[in-house]
């Protein structure tokens, strides 16, 4: 080329590059306009979004009027931005019931922009299955079943909306085959998730989301297989298989994973420090809680007195902790996981893992799906033969039954606004110092309504219950099996407990698990037990300051099974509330205030007698430390004992002020520390090393949650079973503490004298003596009931 051709094309190339350049500046400018009105569109939006979440709907149109008037002004009312706020704004109307124009919104976003994609279609897909236009929602939904989208959620909306046409249109079978497919992405989703998250650990818990946000398709299986399998026996086998697996991801729950937990430990062969993993939670908790919080004041736009800045940098602080814990976790947590993640077992899987006559008895709760009402179902399932029910009884029928039920046993039912609505269920009050009204006709109904049209519930003498739900806050050996004569004396009523040993599980897995080759080895020991807690007592009435000194006198002077005497037991185990210092210990003085409980030194002893159990193997009144429980554990002889035995107080976390964990009440010291404040919490708890096949916790509310409105087992029990236990006896109320005693040395004397061969069948017979004796009240379900057992009944308790 010559040098004039050089200079030429030199030239074209600067022009050419001039003229980029303020292209590109005018472009820049022009982008930066844009991205000013979009983000000023974009701060409303998600004020009218936050709005939405917490209920604030008629805040959240005026804000989206605004945002679409800055997107018109800006950029014009069929800018492909204004799709995208269409959308939004029709998820307004449609969260305020005006489910027309949010239609119109929608239409007009795929109207601006026609590739909008899922979200627009299935929106609308949606709205026309809520106004049962059916025709055109299965149009929309398979349209956006069409559309090519790595995010499984999509085709999980889809599928369930297909599933719901089809069932509103009574077609069982393909109804049940879309919420299949809807339930199989959601559990590949759940499966594939191997990153921890503020959820909680990872996919290992992640199981248990699908139970509270994402369980339509689960429940719209059972729904409509059930129906299905009515309509063409031919394919009641295989869609029973199916919706009894699918029935056990809606009752996964904490204490559950706990055994699952357990179980992983061991067989995977990875140690992973619950402390850690505690601490995730809490701080996933708190987390959780913070941006509840910043989202109330982002909607109020207020910043609360910069409470605002100072929640973002809580959270912001927590982020790190938790970033410092999974680098921690990192390397040894997906072998846990995956190991840990509780699984639906097939049906083989449960009839090969049970024994005897076993019958495993599984009810799930489905609530209400449109037009039509909740109902419930039931499995139950024997070594051979399966059979499956469907009930006419809703969650809130349920839920009903076991308030009024509770209301006859559970004293702390009538505290507060309990007591009217106690009144109201029954018809009657009750009395200070007498016993309490409890119905026998209405136990009988619920019996009737949930298990008498099972065969195999009936011929059985053992069950082993997973029920979620209400259903887990009642003892169901307090159900009445005929219908009661009106006025029948509580002695002669046909309660379950006398025809049935009753344990409860939390999960179908955690049989399996409970009794897997991994738990195989048992500890040499017999038996420890901790008891009598030296407590000072307290009072508000003068004439019992007398009797509140001598049971505190009486601790002291029970300081070994060789000091005891006969003596009168006391009476209910009751709990005062708690507190927590300001480095997190409990209040040495609050714990001294529980009452002093010397009749538990007998019951330790009684038991430990029956059993063949050294003395020293029994820690009593100063020796019933918690220090002394963590230096069991540490040393390694925690886990030498088959069971672990605890006669003491229990404490909810609503009594516990300052902190959201239960625990057990033992000796405080004179001062407290992090190793012994006289307050065993469940944290302390999951942390020992045991080895047991039953813990015996005879104190109160030990089945209890982690919190008032949490499931049952989540709290004490849950952390038992993390530590390894295969069994629990646990309590649902303020036990009595005669009662206790004879109760629970009953069952341990028909297990010494082999008139028991499983610890349910143990307790069961302890509680017919109770309600066969000659003391009537001892015949109120309110002296025996409170008790019940959790976990592997089948356990050898006097091998060597």
């Amino acid at each position: 080329m010559s040098y004039i051709g050089i200079r030429g094309f030199a030239g074209v190339l600067l022009l050419a590059l001039l003229v980029l350049f303020s292209r590109s500046a005018v472009t820049q400018e022009d982008w930066k306009r844009r991205q000013a009105i979009i983000d000023e569109a974009n701060a409303l939006r998600s004020q009218a979004e936050l709005g939405i979440a917490i209920g604030q709907t008629t805040d959240s149109e005026q804000l989206m009027l605004r945002a679409i008037a800055v997107i018109e002004k800006g950029l014009g009312s069929n800018h492909s931005e204004m799709s995208f706020f269409r959308a939004a704004f029709a998820r307004v109307y449609r969260a305020q019931g005006r489910l027309a124009e949010a239609e119109a919104q929608n239409l007009e976003a795929l109207r601006i922009n026609p590739s909008a994609g899922p979200p627009v279609l299935l929106e609308l897909a949606e709205i026309m299955l809520q106004q049962q236009r059916l025709g055109e929602a299965e149009k929309r939904f398979s349209e956006s079943l069409s559309i090519q989208t790595s995010d499984s959620s999509f085709r999980e909306r889809a599928y369930n909306g297909l599933g719901a046409v089809a069932f509103h249109r009574s077609q069982w079978q393909n109804a049940a085959e879309f919420w299949s497919r809807g339930v199989d992405e959601l559990i590949a989703a759940v499966r594939g998730s191997r990153v921890l998250s503020r959820q909680g650990l990872g996919s290992a818990e992640s199981s248990a989301l699908i139970s509270s946000k994402n369980s339509a398709p689960f429940y719209g299986y059972l729904r409509s297989a059930y129906r299905a399998a009515q309509q063409d026996p031919a394919s009641q086998t295989e869609l029973l298989k199916r919706a009894f697996e699918l029935a056990q991801w809606v009752t996964m729950s904490r204490a559950g994973e706990a055994v699952s937990q357990m179980a992983a430990r061991y067989a995977s062969g990875v140690a992973v420090d619950p402390r850690e993993v505690r601490e995730r939670q809490d701080l996933s908790n708190a987390w959780r809680k913070l941006n509840e919080r910043r989202v109330e004041l982002r909607v109020a736009g207020l910043d609360g007195g910069n409470e605002l800045s100072k929640v973002t940098a809580e959270m912001k602080a927590i982020d790190v902790r938790l970033a410092a814990i999974d680098s921690r976790l990192a390397d040894k947590l997906p072998a846990y996981v995956r190991a840990a993640m509780p699984e639906a077992k097939s049906i083989t899987d449960v009839q090969t893992s049970l024994q005897g006559d076993e019958v495993l008895v599984l009810v799930v709760t489905v609530p209400s799906f449109d037009s039509v009402v909740g109902e419930t179902f039931l499995w139950a399932v024997s070594k051979k033969d399966v059979e499956w029910h469907r009930v006419n009884l809703d969650a809130v029928g349920i839920e009903e039954f076991v308030v009024a039920l509770r209301c006859g046993v559970d004293a702390s039912s009538w505290s507060g606004a309990g007591r009217a609505r106690c009144e109201q269920l029954l018809r009657k009050t009750a009395t200070t110092g007498a016993p309490l009204p409890f119905d026998p006709r209405r136990a009988y109904e619920l019996y009737r309504r949930l298990f008498s049209g099972s065969k195999l519930i009936a011929r059985t003498t053992e069950l082993l219950v997973v029920a979620g739900g209400s259903l887990n806050k009642l003892p169901l050996h307090l159900l009445v099996t005929r219908e009661p004569s009106e006025n029948q004396r509580y002695r002669d009523v046909s309660w379950l407990a006398r025809s049935k040993a009753v344990s409860s599980l939390p999960t179908v897995s955690a049989l399996v698990a409970l009794r897997s080759a991994a738990l195989e080895a048992h500890a040499p020991n017999a038996m420890v037990g901790f008891g009598n807690p030296l407590l000072a007592g307290r009072t508000t009435q003068t004439i019992l300051v007398d009797v509140v000194n001598a049971a505190a006198s009486e601790a002291k002077r029970r300081t070994s099974c060789s000091t005891i005497e006969e003596g009168r037991p006391g009476g209910a185990r009751e709990f005062a509330e708690l507190k927590r210092n300001r480095a997190g210990l409990a209040d040495i003085d609050q714990v001294r205030r529980f009452q002093p409980l010397p009749e538990t030194a007998k019951e330790l002893c009684d038991v430990a007698s029956t059993m063949s159990v050294p003395q020293d193997d029994i820690f009593l009144a100063g020796k019933a430390t918690e220090g002394r429980v963590k230096e069991l554990s540490r040393s390694g002889k925690l886990e030498q004992y088959r069971i672990v035995y605890f006669a003491t107080h229990g404490v909810t976390a609503s009594r516990l002020r300052g902190s959201p964990e239960p625990g057990l009440i033992l000796t405080p010291p004179e001062i407290a520390s992090a190793e012994d404040d006289g307050y065993l919490t469940a944290t302390e708890i999951a942390t020992l090393k045991l080895n047991a096949d039953w813990v015996v916790l005879s104190a109160c509310n030990t089945a209890a949650g982690s919190a008032d409105d949490d499931e049952p087992l989540s709290g004490i029990a849950q952390a038992f079973f993390y530590a390894k236990t295969r069994a629990l006896l646990i309590s649902h109320w303020s036990v009595n503490s005669r009662a206790a005693v004879d109760l629970v040395t009953g069952a341990f004397k028909k297990i010494a004298d082999k008139k028991a061969n499983t610890r349910a069948k143990a307790l069961q017979s302890a509680m017919i003596d109770m309600i066969s004796g000659t003391n009537e009240d001892g015949a109120h379900p309110q002296m025996w009931s409170p008790f019940s057992f959790a976990g592997d009944p089948h356990i050898d308790l006097l091998k060597n």
